[in-house]
């Protein structure tokens, strides 16, 4: 977001159900726990599927998908080929779904991206738009040696242009993810 109006970051927070202190929520609506953040949440998200136990095949992440982005309600094996109708899965160890809930998969994001991964791409993001060297390295929490970094200070300034470049971003992926949307209803219509 590119303003700081109080009240309309209430209302953005409120519309997508945060409490605006953090980007990723845990279930609770807090910050996730660092312990099973990656391989509960994030993964899942990436790869449109939990990963393989040594038991266990992959599992696809079923969500409620009255509200955005849907939210994890279980996970199950993904339905056998052929034309047998859908049925939610039943029995032991599978939570039950009432009827009345639509569900939907997640897509894969990005197969394979990790939380450390994405420190990579924005990094690399602040370099090719020519951010100064000093505020990539206070974010991502390192300490500049030698006399940058004793010389070297952040500004409102640099925050502003870092804020302005990565809004562009957002919103070219955005018109990316809208074009691909079009193509793809077209090839299916």
């Amino acid at each position: 977001m590119t303003d700081r109006d109080p009240a309309k970051l209430a209302s953005t927070v409120h519309e997508h159900g945060g409490s605006g202190h953090y980007v990723f929520l845990g279930p609770d609506g807090g910050h996730p726990r660092r312990s099973n953040y990656a391989c509960r949440v994030f993964r899942p998200a990436c790869d449109g599927r939990y990963q393989p136990q040594p038991s266990k095949p992959p599992r696809l992440t079923i969500v409620d998908a009255s509200a955005w982005p849907g939210i994890p309600v279980t996970t199950w094996a993904p339905a056998p080929p052929g034309d047998a109708p859908f049925t939610r899965p039943r029995g032991r160890g599978i939570r039950p779904i009432p009827e009345d809930i639509p569900v939907a998969c997640w897509l894969p994001v990005k197969y394979g991206l990790n939380p450390h991964g994405m420190r990579h791409g924005h990094k690399t993001w602040m370099a090719e738009d020519g951010i100064p060297e000093i505020l990539p390295e206070h974010r991502l929490g390192h300490e500049v040696p030698g006399m940058h970094g004793l010389y070297a200070h952040t500004s409102d300034r640099m925050r502003e242009d870092l804020k302005a470049v990565l809004q562009a971003r957002w919103e070219d992926s955005r018109k990316d993810l809208l074009t691909w949307s079009e193509t793809r209803s077209q090839r299916w219509s």
